[in-house]
């Protein structure tokens, strides 16, 4: 099954329409289907009967067919006579809507056909343009559908800040510069536009829900920058209780100061964070740590920490973890077990989603790390 759109493109099926069942080898006009089948009350018409013999002949088979049954039923079958009203009603085919016009605003009217524009290219140049990631075709796929809600929460698969980012990327998205689209019409798909638009759009049905059951093991994240509340949201989402560990009253200052040249949209910021806050994430507005804390004493309340933060900030935890010790793969901390660290710590000068990303890749590799300590028994603070 498909969207008209996908049944115009891959059969060339104009407008998505399509005909009877195909025709078997050796399947003349005189071994053809009729009208009356082998069991009672199943008729046959169109394509499959009249062996494609044109549209004259299709219509005529369904009025044959009509008459099939009324005759079986003992009543007036139908003929060329006038009805003292229409029994027959036409309607607009569903596939038939105005297209997207490039610089339209987005609206609950279009942004189907917006992300209907997508050509859902085998091999995305898209997709390997995101440093998030994030799967394009399929969030689009969805929209053409008017799943608005389902194509938001395959965004925060990958990415929990995806209507931030559909800001910061507007300028200059690297997807768009991929999009195949722009070979032959000159303009890519919207894609960060409609990004934002469908988080907007699908509200807080749009995020996901954890998938695993809660337990006992608890992660410190020592910053509330992208990578560590990215980190947070889906260590979360993997049952572990994470608490947010920040110096600043309000989150959102903080994450608007981190890239000035973007001008987020406080409301979204809001929206996203208030998205990752909730389940097992927990940060205190105001709280004050202390630029004395250092990882020791973190890891003797927690099962592992995640630093995520500038030496400005926490001066004596960021101190102890030195950038090259890093493996850049896992973000783990050599020579100090259950300690990763990324985003600000180790990335200067990273673009807004490659922050995202790494505090993703550092969740994966904490909840492997934490998992295996528990199947081995190891669970508790230190």
């Amino acid at each position: 099954m498909g969207t008209p759109t996908t049944i115009e493109r891959y059969l060339l099926k104009n407008g998505g329409a399509v005909g009877g069942p195909k025709n078997a080898i050796g399947q003349e006009m005189l071994k053809r289907l009729h009208a009356r089948s082998a069991w009672k009350n199943l008729y046959f018409c169109g394509d499959s009967t009249v062996m494609a013999t044109g549209a004259p002949a299709t219509a005529v088979s369904g009025v044959g067919a009509a008459n099939m049954v009324l005759r079986d039923l003992r009543k007036t079958e139908y003929d060329a006579r006038k009805f003292p009203k229409p029994y027959v009603h036409f309607v607009d085919l569903p596939y038939e809507q105005p297209l997207y016009r490039a610089g339209e605003p987005l609206s609950a009217a279009n942004a189907h056909r917006a992300a209907a524009q997508c050509q859902w290219c085998e091999t995305p140049a898209c997709v390997a343009g995101c440093p998030a990631g994030i799967d394009i075709p399929g969030f689009l796929r969805r929209m053409e559908a008017k799943n608005y809600i389902g194509a938001a929460r395959l965004l925060r698969e990958r990415n929990p800040f995806a209507e931030a980012c559909g800001h910061t990327c507007a300028a200059d998205p690297p997807c768009e510069k991929e999009c195949y689209r722009k070979s032959f019409a000159g303009t890519s798909v919207r894609i960060a536009a409609l990004q934002r638009w469908v988080c907007e759009a699908a509200g807080g049905a749009g995020w996901l829900e954890p998938d695993a059951a809660a337990n006992n093991q608890r992660i410190a994240v020592v910053g509330g920058s992208f990578a560590g509340l990215c980190c947070a949201y889906y260590l979360a989402l993997m049952g572990f209780g994470v608490d947010v560990l920040d110096r600043h009253d309000q989150l959102s200052d903080r994450l608007r100061q981190a890239y000035p040249e973007a001008d987020l949209p406080r409301a979204a910021l809001e929206r996203d964070l208030e998205g990752i806050l909730q389940g097992n994430v927990h940060f205190t507005r105001g709280s004050k740590p202390g630029s004395a804390l250092d990882i020791q004493e973190i890891l003797g309340a927690y099962d592992a920490v995640y630093v995520a933060v500038s030496v400005v900030e926490f001066p004596q935890v960021a101190a102890s973890v030195r950038p090259d010790a890093v493996d850049p793969s896992t973000q783990q901390v050599a020579g100090q077990p259950g300690v990763y660290a990324g985003g600000d710590l180790v990335g200067q000068g990273q673009s807004m989603v490659e922050a995202v990303a790494d505090g993703r890749r550092a969740a994966v590799a904490l909840g492997r790390y934490l998992h295996a300590r528990q199947k081995d028994g190891a669970s508790g603070p230190g």
